[in-house]
């Protein structure tokens, strides 16, 4: 299939310059890591990177989304329902994964490492030197460490003229909620202070709003 990816909530906010880095960084490694906090946007952030790429360069033959689970074995039963293979009874899923990626040139998008590093580091090794053509999106709080990766930081949505960014985030999600907040006046310094108050942390402004 062509691809296997949620789909995007919308356009990202906020992230023109990560965004930017990070198709670039994509060019020039077969490994890029986003990095940050949990309720930075680095998920978000990454799928916006995996699709501007695929826009950008029709050769891709798929992107595949595997997101590790915060409980049990973040292997196997991972890495055989993204690829729909079949499980056999020991056998190396590895290899099995390797072989069906061969030299296509897939993005493989792998979110949530934090939750199994060791596994997701491993895996990320093993598929890059079994499969030429791959490329991989890793997500997590720190960089996986293997060599030839590239690891770009994702923090809050700061810097900006009266936190624009991270205000547009909670009128767009508040308004998606009720629309009929969009006729009401708008407390712009409320708006602001909330901002201020939460940082400009995305998921925690999402809940806010």
């Amino acid at each position: 299939r062509p691809a296997v990816l949620p789909t995007e909530p919308g356009p990202i906010v906020g992230r023109t310059r990560e965004l930017a880095e990070a198709s670039r960084l994509l060019t020039t490694t077969r490994l890029l890591t986003l990095c940050g906090p949990d309720g930075s946007g680095r998920a978000r952030l990454a799928l916006a990177v995996a699709n501007a790429a695929r826009q950008a360069d029709q050769l891709w033959a798929s992107a595949w989304w595997v997101r590790l689970p915060a409980l049990g074995d973040p292997g196997i039963p991972a890495r055989v329902a993204a690829f729909k293979l079949t499980a056999t009874p020991g056998a190396d899923a590895t290899t099995a994964l390797a072989a069906r990626i061969a030299a296509r040139r897939i993005l493989l998008l792998l979110e949530d490492c934090q939750h199994a590093p060791t596994a997701a580091a491993t895996l990320a090794h093993d598929l890059l030197h079994a499969c030429p053509n791959l490329h991989i999106i890793a997500t997590g709080r720190s960089p996986l460490g293997l060599a030839g990766e590239a690891a770009l930081a994702v923090g809050p949505l700061t810097g900006t003229v009266d936190h624009a960014d991270a205000a547009k985030i909670v009128c767009d999600r508040a308004f998606t909620a009720d629309p009929s907040q969009r006729t009401q006046p708008l407390n712009a310094g409320a708006l602001v202070a909330l901002c201020r108050q939460l940082a400009g942390w995305p998921l925690a402004l999402e809940v806010a709003a």
